[in-house]
Order: C-alpha cells, then sequence, then structure tokens
C-alpha cells in the first residue's frame, strides 16, 4: 500500500486517506496523482487550471484541519482534568502537611 499521506509517526495525515474511486474504464485514473487531465480543445493544457484537483485539495485540508481541531479539542479536556487533579493534590498535600505540623 502507497499513499503520500501514509508515513510513520504521522497520525494526523491518516484522516487524508482516500480510496480511488474507479470511472467507467477511465485510463487516466491509474495515474499516481489526485488531479484529472482536463479535456480541452484549443488551448494549452500546461495553462489550464485543474478545478477538481483544487476542490479536491481543499477539501482534503478541511478534513485534515476538522482532524486537527478534534484532537486540539481532546487534548483541551484532559489538560482540563490534569490541572483539576493537580489543584486536587495540592490540596490533600497542605491537609496532610497541616496535619502533621500539628503533631
Amino acid at each position: 500500500f502507497e499513499n503520500q499521506y501514509f508515513q510513520r509517526g504521522q497520525p494526523d495525515l491518516l484522516c487524508l486517506i482516500q480510496r480511488k474511486k474507479q470511472l467507467q474504464n477511465d485510463p487516466r485514473e491509474d495515474s499516481p496523482t489526485d488531479f484529472k487531465e482536463p479535456v480541452v480543445s484549443g488551448t494549452s493544457q500546461a495553462n489550464v487550471i485543474d478545478i477538481n484537483g483544487i476542490v479536491n485539495g481543499i477539501q482534503a485540508i478541511k478534513r485534515h484541519q476538522h482532524a486537527i481541531s478534534a484532537e486540539l479539542k481532546e487534548l483541551h479536556g484532559s489538560n482540563q482534568s490534569l490541572w483539576q487533579e493537580i489543584y486536587a493534590a495540592r490540596e490533600r498535600h497542605k491537609k496532610h502537611h497541616d496535619t502533621i505540623t500539628r503533631i
């Protein structure tokens, strides 16, 4: 299995991997890139902007942003719970310290 987003140590890129969509025996679909060649008459293919490729790229970026956003929310929640645990541990420590000094 080969994909530019399938990289060791980069789990945040996994959401960008998509299965190839099979069109009706389109020989251009076997190309390794996600971009499709536009069919243009009378103009140079080098000067033509591939709208489908741009839209696919934007959608991939949006998916990646959503994945990062979800991970950030999860980290924020765990950060808050850790701070609450720290506060409780400090209070317990203070209580124990006060008890020991009274003895």
